[in-house]
């Protein structure tokens, strides 16, 4: 039964409600999916009236846990293979929540509970490690196509590309007196990533839809890159500080870890720190102020007025991507499907303005199929999905 790892989850946190730990943002995804439809209300208030967790855990604290959670998943058919990931404090309450799943299973077939529509686009495929290269010499290459490694002899540097990281080296018989600073671009498109260590040895992971510009040898008392788009940075440490501009902002670095989320079209920039200490500088009003971050801080810079914010947040909600997956705390859905557009290059069309705002929180994996993600999203929000003319139609549920 495809929704059965959203039937669990539901009967752990009822299980955790009813005990009295369970966070605000479970209490947020419960409410989420009672507000789903009709039906998923009726199923919580029959469960508060009939189902006493108290009683039953009282019943089966004696026995060990594990064992419990093996016999309801062989009641219930679940294959090892379809053991969803399951919390670290899970086993705590195991012996809870194998009961409300059967609860869950029986409620289920007598209430006839219709799954969410789904949408066959089995040919929308996740992005992959693609890239273009534009040179000094305006040179175009294209990155990724193939498995073989390719190696390129360029004026200031030696390139060489695995078709998922491209690596930079200084040529030793260069002579910084004698030579001018020659650029590169690395771009991705939509649906693609790729991997670049500069000169220096800074390691960049490009997001989709992100351009870089950068030397082809740091030459001088800077090293600075232009970024359009999104990139995770670890740059090499060195008494020559790091600059990284991006729509008239600066991020001034000296060896530290961070994330930059700078599209063109967004509102706003954002700078994630993840260790060390960066920098953020703005112009206002021909006056240059700087904004020192600490690790676990973000700085959000508006560009219309140029203001910045600084707040503690989740680093690694801004950093999953860069491991395999989109980690999303009550984000709207607009900004939700603007991640899924760019890595799966595909539009999607909301029925109306109000569904942008509809909050979703959930890790969901990167390279999944498009079907699978979007059914997640559906399952624990008031949305389903249509394929219609190339694109995805978001529209309200029909309770």
């Amino acid at each position: 039964m495809e929704n059965f790892s959203l039937l669990f989850k539901i009967s752990e946190l009822i299980a955790k409600q009813k005990t009295g730990d369970i966070s605000d943002d479970e209490k947020l995804f419960l409410e989420n999916w009672l507000n789903t439809n009709k039906k998923n209300r009726e199923i919580y208030d029959d469960l508060q009236e009939n189902f006493d967790i108290n009683k039953e855990i009282n019943q089966l604290k004696s026995f060990n846990a594990k064992k419990a959670f093996k016999a309801i998943s062989k009641q219930t058919g679940m294959t090892k293979t379809r053991v969803i990931k399951l919390s670290n404090n899970i086993y705590k309450y195991a012996a809870a929540v194998a009961v409300l799943v059967v609860c869950f299973f029986a409620i289920n077939r007598f209430f006839n509970y219709n799954e969410p529509k789904q949408i066959a686009i089995t040919e929308i495929k996740p992005g992959t490690q693609k890239a273009i290269l534009t040179t000094s010499t305006n040179e175009k290459i294209e990155l990724g196509q193939t498995e073989k490694k390719r190696i390129f002899n360029f004026e200031k540097a030696t390139v060489i590309d695995t078709s998922e990281t491209l690596t930079y080296q200084n040529k030793e018989d260069k002579h910084e007196e004698e030579i001018e600073i020659a650029y590169n671009q690395l771009e991705t498109p939509r649906g693609g990533e790729y991997k670049l260590i500069l000169s220096d040895g800074t390691k960049v992971f490009l997001n989709a839809e992100t351009k870089l510009k950068f030397p082809e040898s740091f030459i001088g008392e800077v090293r600075e890159v232009q970024l359009e788009g999104e990139a995770y940075f670890d740059v090499a440490k060195s008494y020559v500080p790091f600059k990284v501009k991006v729509n008239g902002m600066k991020v001034k670095v000296y060896g530290t870890s961070f994330n930059i989320s700078g599209y063109k079209d967004d509102e706003f920039i954002q700078t994630t720190l993840i260790e060390g200490k960066v920098g953020v500088e703005v112009t206002s009003e021909d006056e240059k102020i700087e904004y020192e971050m600490a690790p676990g801080q973000q700085a959000n810079y508006v560009k219309t007025t140029t203001a910045v914010e600084l707040k503690k947040v989740n680093t690694e909600i801004y950093t999953a991507w860069t491991k395999g997956m989109f980690v999303f705390e009550n984000e709207a859905l607009e900004y939700i499907l603007d991640k899924l557009t760019r890595w799966y290059d595909i539009e999607f069309e909301f029925e109306n303005d109000i569904l942008k705002s509809e909050p979703f929180t959930g890790d969901l994996k990167k390279y999944e199929n498009i079907n699978k993600i979007l059914e997640m999203i559906s399952m624990a929000s008031n949305i389903e999905f249509k394929l219609d003319n190339n694109k995805i139609k978001v529209m309200e549920k029909e309770n």
